[in-house]
């Protein structure tokens, strides 16, 4: 798992060693080698080891890209499970904010019984209250 990086401290247009773009990111220099072997690639096969600016930053965000997991309709995201789950016993609790046109919804894992949170519009309140019990708060 990635650790939650800027790659905006890297500039695209400059070349890093393992252990400068280490620095600049606040990982271990060990981190850019591991990179290496899942994708990232170096200018050349020379010592020490240079890499793209740009390719860095393309890296960081193809890897947390591919870390995403989107909920689908009627799902709501688990931090326990680290995966969209849906609501134990078909029960959401909305919790409407004092704007009135958002809230927040709060149910139960499916899996793990921990509490799910996730902050709904009126479009996903009513997507909600069509598959599952909306009890109002």
């Amino acid at each position: 798992m990635l650790k939650r990086v800027d790659e905006r401290r890297i500039k695209t247009h400059h070349n890093y060693t393992a252990e400068e773009a280490a620095q600049r990111l606040g990982v271990h220099p060990q981190t850019i080698h591991l990179w290496e072997k899942k994708g990232l690639k170096p200018i050349d096969d020379r010592r020490p080891r240079l890499y793209r600016g740009h390719d860095i930053r393309v890296h960081i965000k193809t890897v947390r890209q591919s870390q995403k997991q989107p909920c689908g309709e009627g799902e709501m995201y688990c931090l326990k499970c680290r995966s969209p789950r849906r609501p134990a016993f078909n029960i959401v609790e909305f919790h409407e904010c004092s704007n009135g046109a958002t809230g927040n919804l709060r149910a139960l894992c499916n899996t793990c019984t921990s509490v799910m949170n996730q902050r709904a519009s009126d479009r996903t309140r009513i997507i909600f209250e069509r598959l599952y019990t909306v009890e109002y708060r």
